[in-house]
């Protein structure tokens, strides 16, 4: 872990983060970030000691950073159908933000087990765990469809408005005719809105 008391591993981890999201993972180099973030290699070294610890503190760093967008204590007190709603809405809004950072990760990590082993499965995952939990809650309060598993629907939801914000860039290079369609947050949110009216049942508001 790095040491506490400065804000030189802040500037580190956010310059490694910047440059994941521009040349992956394998390219990510220690002599790049320290150029970028005007640190030396010897500071890098008291913070961090080696490349390794430093890809593990700042894969925690992006944990974080999702945990904490996801925070959903303003949202305790809703109905279970708005906390699900809710909760979707964030992290598809998270993925908007961070398309970049989060394709370049999860592709690298799917071509890559060791790469997965050593950084995604060790806990950057656990924020997607908590749809889980609101789908869960919606179902029982009687607002999800029952004829849908808790997988169903989360798939249905991650596949249908999550990926696409991901591949994007994907989807405009392959699109025939040249008919690219449009990436912002609120077509993206639009599209969310007709997977929550596909999952919901017809009483639920």
């Amino acid at each position: 872990m790095a040491r506490p008391g400065s804000q030189i591993d802040k500037k580190l981890l956010n310059t490694g983060i910047e440059l994941i999201a521009q040349k992956g993972v394998k390219a990510l180099s220690v002599r790049a970030v320290c150029r970028i973030a005007n640190v030396n290699l010897g500071l890098f070294s008291y913070f961090f000691k080696n490349k390794d610890t430093y890809l593990k503190c700042l894969f925690d760093n992006i944990r974080e950073r999702l945990i904490i967008f996801l925070d959903m204590s303003q949202a305790e007190t809703l109905p279970p159908i708005q906390r699900f709603r809710y909760c979707f809405r964030r992290m598809l809004t998270f993925a908007f933000e961070n398309k970049n950072l989060l394709r370049a990760v999860f592709v690298e990590c799917s071509l890559d087990q060791e790469l997965y082993r050593s950084y995604i499965a060790k806990g950057i995952l656990k924020p997607f765990e908590l749809p889980l939990t609101v789908i869960r809650d919606a179902q029982e309060s009687g607002s999800i469809r029952s004829d849908l598993s808790i997988g169903q629907i989360q798939r249905i939801l991650f596949f249908g408005a999550l990926m696409p914000i991901l591949f994007s860039d994907c989807v405009a290079i392959l699109q025939i005719g040249g008919q690219v369609q449009k990436d912002d947050l609120e077509t993206h949110l639009n599209r969310l809105e007709e997977l929550f009216n596909e999952v919901e049942k017809k009483h639920a508001i």
